[in-house]
């Protein structure tokens, strides 16, 4: 074997193993990226999913408690006569009872566990002010981090205290403005939940 003959064998074992190096090199390098990404992409799933199961439940059956609930918002936004008034007045008494507040606190309660698991910070946050409300506690509700048009409710029925013409009332003042301001904090909620899966989806 000659010298130049020795020479191209020493460069392509030298060549191999640098390349060998180089690939292991590349694979600890991108490993921890793929995983990451993995990981990302498994969270995401794992959020929409929650998030889609959860609108079905909450929109898909109108008989339920809590759809009832979510209707109070646009029904109290279309009052123009005393029987409208009448009809929102019934579904608060209705909703009211003891043993249907009782039923939709536990109901809430399930339904939150797994957004507060997997969605996203203003998801919790949302879920967390819907029970402060529902207990009686919306005064310890940081407001701001809501949006004006459910500031605007809160408002509106906080400070309720026109004059009763024409119906007469089924609950009282502080019961009325609970459900009505929980209404429109989980429509709020439904549409943030829309709102970052067509985000996410772009």
């Amino acid at each position: 074997m000659n010298l130049g003959t020795k020479h191209q064998y020493i460069l392509v074992f030298l060549t191999a193993i640098l390349s060998g190096v180089a690939s292991t090199a590349g694979v600890y390098l991108i490993a921890p990226y793929q995983t990451e990404q993995i990981i990302r992409q498994m969270e995401y799933e794992r959020k929409v999913s929650t998030y889609e199961k959860f609108l079905d439940e909450s929109i898909s059956e109108p008989s339920s408690l809590v759809f009832k609930v979510i209707s109070l918002d646009q029904m109290a936004s279309n009052i123009t006569t005393d029987g409208s008034i009448r009809s929102v007045e019934d579904k608060l008494f209705e909703i009211s009872r003891s043993t249907e507040y009782d039923k939709l606190f536990y109901s809430l309660t399930r339904h939150f566990k797994l957004l507060e698991l997997h969605g996203s910070e203003r998801v919790r946050k949302y879920c967390e002010d819907i029970t402060s409300v529902l207990l009686g506690n919306r005064y310890a509700v940081d407001w701001t981090y809501h949006t004006q048009e459910m500031v605007a409710v809160r408002n509106q029925w906080d400070d309720n205290d026109g004059v009763v013409i024409g119906w007469e009332p089924r609950v009282t003042d502080e019961e009325r403005a609970r459900f009505l301001i929980l209404s429109a904090q989980y429509n709020e909620l439904i549409q943030q939940l829309k709102s970052e899966i067509s985000t996410t989806d772009a």
